[in-house]
């Protein structure tokens, strides 16, 4: 069975159910009080490591081992970070080292009971960015069940560019 991710299989929309349950295992333990280990499934933890692996590999400059879904998951995550963040992303540079600090957080997310206060603004900055990624991946999903439903004249019109349905 191939890895391989095709490219329909790699917009927003295919990281929706794990950005979703990434944002409320980091809002279950930043709302707490006291100290509470993250309740993190296994699965969605092994997509969310997936995940930024491909959007390093976009961002890493070399040809990556699947181009379409790297360079795709690398924009999705560079358009999570732009809308979460009140800091100014602006360089290549400093977009790929916030990310490359995103995976390494999640990478030990599951050992940790308790959060320095650097890791806590990484824990919060990343719990936005997940409800980014997840309302990103939603709004994907409504539009193409939108323009798949739409009468046929209105997709060829769309299709002429003669209307838009956005």
């Amino acid at each position: 069975m191939s890895q391989t991710i095709t490219p329909g299989d790699v917009g927003a929309s295919h990281w929706t159910y794990m950005a979703t349950v990434m944002y409320e295992c980091l809002d279950d333990v930043l709302s707490e009080k006291r100290n509470v280990k993250v309740n993190l499934p296994s699965g969605v933890y092994r997509i969310a490591l997936r995940f930024f692996d491909l959007v390093l590999q976009g961002a890493n400059g070399k040809i990556p081992k699947n181009p379409v879904a790297s360079y795709r998951a690398y924009l999705i995550a560079a358009d999570a970070v732009a809308g979460s963040s009140f800091r100014d992303y602006s360089t290549r540079a400093d977009l790929k080292k916030r990310l490359e600090q995103f995976r390494s957080f999640i990478e030990y997310l599951p050992e940790k009971s308790a959060f320095s206060k650097d890791e806590k603004e990484i824990a919060e900055s990343l719990r936005h960015f997940f409800i980014n990624l997840a309302t990103e991946g939603e709004t994907e999903a409504y539009q193409n069940k939108i323009h798949f439903n739409s009468p046929r004249s209105l997709k060829k019109a769309h299709r002429r560019n003669d209307l838009s349905l956005a």
